[in-house]
């Protein structure tokens, strides 16, 4: 199939080939979905990323955190889905930038991933995203359960911990 996935040329083919492979546990899938992150049809990079969720490969942390910055709400999405996994706080930190974004696009993914993933600041992304102007950002994210009580004490628990907090001098180019 690696082979196949070399030789084809067709785009939408491409795109389901790849996004398929998360399916397979084969240590070789990740390496072969690495150069599938610089393809120029976004929807192939979108699958690639996500078929990358079901693996474990951090080697391709800083490609994931250029790919955060993405326009397109699809590669940003699935970015932050697999960033989440090795650095939960900068992936919190760019959900709350898609939440608070004018771009309904990108309201609509970082709904989306508050679902997924549930991160630590849900409840405050939440009321964020129930007060959009927009109202299939409003419905999706009434359709959200709020965060249970467990969800609460660990939220508060990774605050007193200072885990992975943000340095500004050091995450400055990740906080634009």
């Amino acid at each position: 199939m690696l082979k196949f996935l070399a030789e084809e040329k067709d785009e939408y083919r491409l795109s389901f080939l790849v996004r398929r492979l998360g399916r397979f546990k084969d240590k070789r899938i990740p390496e072969a979905l690495v150069p599938f992150l610089d393809h120029a049809d976004s929807r192939v990079v979108a699958n690639a990323l996500d078929a990358f969720a079901e693996f474990d490969y951090p080697m391709i942390q800083s490609r994931l955190l250029d790919l955060a910055m993405s326009s397109d709400n699809r590669i940003r999405a699935n970015a932050i889905k697999v960033l989440y996994r090795y650095s939960p706080s900068i992936s919190e930190h760019h959900i709350a930038e898609m939440i608070k974004s004018k771009n309904i696009a990108l309201q609509d993914s970082g709904v989306f991933l508050l679902n997924c993933l549930r991160p630590s600041n849900l409840g405050q992304l939440l009321e964020i995203a129930c007060n959009s102007s927009y109202s299939s950002v409003r419905l999706k994210a009434i359709q959200i359960k709020p965060p249970s009580e467990a969800e609460k004490q660990n939220s508060e628990m990774l605050l007193k911990e200072d885990v992975e907090k943000i340095d500004p001098k050091r995450d400055a180019v990740f906080l634009i």
